[in-house]
């Protein structure tokens, strides 16, 4: 879009802008919008059409936001009209920053045009800094409005808002103002800060502002105005050039500086300073395509020296085609300065000749891509003009091979995939003489299409379609009849093969196959190797020691993992990938100090590494939580397990690390926090200490080496304690038992696993049988079961116990949430937890493969383990003692066998009652309030008890 303001030196009326509209006329620029009376709740704009007389009134609403009223957006619909004074829009855009219209004027429609809103807010505040320039009142508005934690990055924010809207000249005053009542802006200023900002502006001036440097003289009078500025610095012209041309040529876009040479004359002026030979070839051939003939006269002789007279240089030009290197490129800048002096003719072969040997020589340099591309354009272009049509294809070609490069290495694959089918076609057209062959290869033209192709799948992780295009470029290599060499074919045909391997390896290594993603790999190498890439090579061998180093942490093999590590970072290529493999390497060493218990030195590992924002940071944080877990412990703490859980939420995700690498690294250490702070209560209860440091020290290998917890098992004896067993500890007998007995019926499965699929879904309907009774009871009262159960017995079904998590009943429980949540995700294909045990029990499905159930196993166990956090106590009263306490017996698996309960209210022997959670501690005596202990009332729950309960003769125990 180019702009059209008003010169406004003193933005006395910064809020009366006039910019330019697009139009499908791109000769039409006598159309333009203005903009005036601009406030927060209206827009008043004029349209001026080409040959009108008159200006055609707008009025937009906006609402208090500034953004356009939503009431008369909505009247802006496909084929409404809305009539004003002196036009009528038609079928604008419904966007709050742009309106795009057509206006019938005089029964003709015009358009469409796009209207950009101007930022009111930002111009407003603009005013107001520069009418109360002795306040700092609206500095803090500044801050408040752009969201930034110091003055210079709101300014700076706020000359951004107005881009496209104001001159660079206001840009400076506004700063000025800015830096007159901030004393950071004031400190920050520095004439870096403002030549980059002014560099910037000068470099993308097509898209920025509304620009007023289109020339030397033009920039020399921005300088002398900010020279009048207090708290601008000085600006140096000579490098404010220099940035500009570093920053166009960081853009890599041959226009931006074949506009800076035609506003500033750079090859005039700066070539000596700061733009190299590329720079100036490419510059002198758009010069020749544009047929600017002065220009080239000026390139030519202030880059090469004084033009040569001459009658006629045919003699040279056949010596010089036969010339190669440096000797070729100034043996052609001579015969430039003489072509000058000759007929466009002469100049325009020359000019081709020079640029093609400037090419072959620096083509090794590997020049910039948009330079190179520019070159090749204007050989085709200037060939084309002197009849040498065959050399004219092969710049083409070439053009076209370049082009499709660069627009790959921008990520725009399909552009890229476009160019090089045009540069296929060139190469494949008949008649082409033998040398053109040598310039213009099929085969590399398929290599490349195919090779963007699989990079874009690949891009998209589409491992299956990047195998399969590898495959159809090979066999298109193989079908060529006519090809510049064969060894190129065979190399192409390798490359691609490697290329597939190496996806089929990216494809394993997204799956975790490791093991096999690292022989993928192998053969890639193998390949690469046979073509000479060996920067393919290295990088692939250096993926397959990371692959080693993570199979070795997977297995809990730490030591091997760390020394891995630290063998990458020794040959890393890059400080960021020696800091990686480093840091990495701490970590396993950590792991490794956490399976051998010694917690000291696991926390001395990770100390450097809990304030780095990476993988190793993320994980270290976690490791230090587990340690403070254990610390406690250790010091016969009991923490808050909500507590722990909610830190442990509180704490980043390897996948929210800045760094990605394609391995699952981090663990799941949630269990083992569960064990540790079911030890630290269990220690209260006076079990066996030897046995819960059993206990954790599995449940630590558990979590890092599964290899190394079955050993310790196997090893010291202790049975039933893995990780996911825990919740055993914390569940009524009749729930324990019945998994055992389920667990025990795996060993004589066969193929078919539907039985035991359902019965697992079926205890934990039980579980959640107990659970409801008594929160029901507890919240409610004894007839709870009425409001949710649908049929005449008061008994609910699994869906309608599901459905009672959800009830306000429920919501202060630790783990409804989560537990919800792993009730509602898929299980069995698309189906949820309730979906499946219908499916398995009502709906009578006969099959279930072995890994489903697994899949139903591990959801059931996940949720027994959630629960377990907190879980009323299921007991019987035995008798009642005559001290005035009850002999209350835990229905629990493997913990407190009897208590002595003192309660004010009279209870019944032989009875099932609830107590709530976490009541019994390590004391013989529990007291409780009459209401904390209820009858369980659920049949179901008090028949499943009954099945399990345990009736040995156990002694009342004795009194302290």
């Amino acid at each position: 879009m180019q702009l059209y303001h008003q010169q406004n030196p003193n933005i006395d009326s910064i809020s009366k802008i006039c910019a330019s509209i697009e139009h499908p006329d791109p000769d039409d620029s006598n159309n333009k919008v203005i903009f005036s009376n601009l406030s927060r709740f209206s827009i008043e704009l004029s349209i001026h059409m080409e040959n009108q007389e008159k200006f055609n009134e707008i009025l937009l609403e906006k609402d208090d936001r500034g953004a356009i009223d939503p009431a008369i957006i909505n009247e802006f619909q496909e084929n409404k009209e809305v009539i004003t004074e002196k036009s009528t829009i038609i079928s604008p855009s419904i966007d709050p920053t742009n309106i795009r219209v057509y206006c019938e004027i005089e029964q003709t429609i015009v358009g469409p045009f796009t209207i950009p809103i101007p930022p009111y807010d930002a111009i407003e505040t603009a005013g107001e800094l520069l009418r109360r320039e002795d306040s700092c009142e609206e500095l803090d508005c500044i801050s408040e409005i752009y969201d930034r934690d110091n003055d210079m990055g709101a300014a700076f924010s706020l000359l951004e808002d107005l881009e496209k809207w104001i001159t660079v000249t206001n840009n400076f005053q506004i700063l000025n103002a800015a830096a007159r009542i901030s004393d950071d802006i004031k400190r920050k200023l520095n004439a870096d800060r403002i030549g980059d900002f002014l560099a910037s502006q000068l470099a993308y001036s097509d898209s920025r502002v509304a620009f007023d440097i289109m020339s030397q003289k033009e920039l020399d009078r921005i300088i002398s105005t900010c020279e009048s500025l207090q708290y601008i610095p000085h600006i140096n012209k000579f490098e404010i050039i220099r940035k500009t041309v570093r920053m166009v040529h960081k853009n890599g876009d041959m226009n931006q500086l074949w506009e800076l040479e035609q506003r500033f004359g750079l090859a005039s002026n700066y070539w000596r300073e700061f733009l190299w030979d590329e720079q100036m070839t490419a510059l002198l051939g758009r010069a020749l395509i544009e047929e600017d003939l002065e220009k080239v006269e000026q390139i030519i002789i202030n880059w090469l020296g004084p033009l040569i007279e001459a009658d006629d240089i045919n003699d040279e030009i056949e010596d010089a085609k036969t010339l190669s290197g440096e000797k070729a490129i100034r043996t052609c800048q001579l015969l430039l300065r003489k072509a000058a002096t000759l007929p466009e003719q002469d100049l325009y072969f020359v000019s081709s000749l020079y640029i093609h040997k400037f090419q072959n020589s620096r083509d090794s340099q590997n020049p910039p891509l948009y330079l190179d591309e520019e070159m090749c354009k204007a050989r085709s272009e200037l060939s084309e003009r002197v009849g040498s049509y065959g050399r004219a294809r092969t710049a083409k070609y070439q053009y076209h091979m370049k082009r499709g490069r660069r627009y790959r290495a921008e990520n725009y694959h399909e552009d890229a995939c476009d160019e090089f089918k045009q540069a296929l076609e060139l190469s494949l057209e008949e008649g082409m003489k033998i040398e053109e062959r040598r310039f213009t290869a099929p085969e590399w033209a398929i290599f490349q299409l195919f090779f963007t192709r699989i990079e874009w799948s690949r891009r998209d992780d589409n491992y299956e379609s990047a195998k399969e295009t590898a495959n159809e470029g090979r066999a298109f290599l193989k079908s060529l009849s006519v090809v510049r060499d064969e060894k190129t074919r065979q190399d192409c045909i390798l490359h691609l093969e490697a290329l597939q391997y190496e996806s089929e390896g990216d494809q394993l290594l997204s799956k975790n196959q490791l093991d096999a993603a690292k022989r993928s790999y192998g053969q890639a190498i193998g390949k690469y190797i046979a073509i000479k890439r060996n920067d393919k090579k290295s990088y692939l061998i250096r993926r397959q020691k990371l692959i080693s180093a993570q199979i070795a942490e997977q297995r809990g093999e730490f030591a091997d993992a760390e020394i891995a590590h630290r063998a990458v970072a020794e040959n890393a290529d890059s400080k960021y990938f020696k800091s990686f493999n480093t840091s990495r390497a701490e970590v396993c060493a950590a792991k490794k100090a956490l399976v051998d218990l010694d917690w000291g030195q696991a926390r001395k590992l990770i100390q450097p590494h809990l304030d780095s924002k990476n993988i190793a940071g993320v994980e270290a944080n976690h490791i230090e939580l587990l340690l403070d877990v254990l610390d406690s412990y250790e010091n016969n703490m009991q923490l808050s397990a909500p507590e722990v859980f909610e830190q442990l939420e509180s704490l980043p995700e390897v996948e929210e690390s800045a760094e990605e690498f394609p391995f699952n690294y981090g663990h799941e250490y949630r269990p083992a926090l569960a064990n540790i702070l079911a030890a630290q209560r269990l220690q209260k209860l006076g079990i066996d200490s030897s046995f819960l440091n059993d206990l954790i020290a599995i449940s630590l290998r558990d979590v890092l080496a599964p290899d190394q917890a079955k050993h310790t098992i196997e090893e010291r004896g202790v049975h039933d304690i893995g990780l996911s067993k825990q919740w055993k500890f914390k569940f009524p007998i009749h729930v324990v038992k019945r998994f055992q007995e389920i667990e025990a019926d795996e060993i004589v499965a066969r193929d078919n696993f539907s039985d035991r699929g359902l019965a697992l879904l079926k205890l934990l309907e039980q579980t959640l049988e107990f659970v409801a009774d008594y929160y029901g009871q507890k919240i409610i009262g004894p007839n709870w079961a009425d409001q949710y159960s649908q049929n005449s017995e008061g008994r609910l079904s699994f869906g309608a116990l599901r459905n009672f998590l959800n009830t306000e009943t429920m919501e202060n429980c630790l783990w409804i949430n989560s537990v919800c949540n792993l009730f509602d995700e898929p299980l069995v294909g698309e189906e949820d937890v309730i979906a499946v045990r219908n499916m398995l029990g009502h709906d009578r499905q006969s099959w279930l493969s072995e890994e489903e159930y697994k899949e139903i196993k591990n959801r059931v166990t996940d949720i027994l383990d959630r629960m377990a956090s907190e879980l009323p106590v299921i007991g019987e009263i035995e008798s009642e003692h005559k001290l005035g306490a009850y002999i209350f017996k835990p229905h629990w698996e493997d913990v407190q066998k009897w208590c002595y309960l003192r309660v004010d209210t009279d209870l019944e022997q032989n009875t099932v009652y609830y107590l709530p959670p976490g009541s019994l501690q390590s004391e013989s005596i529990v007291q409780l309030d009459a209401e904390a202990v209820i009858e369980c009332s659920a049949n179901r729950v008090l028949d499943n008890l009954a099945v399990y309960k345990d009736t040995s003769g156990s002694k009342e125990p004795k009194m302290p």
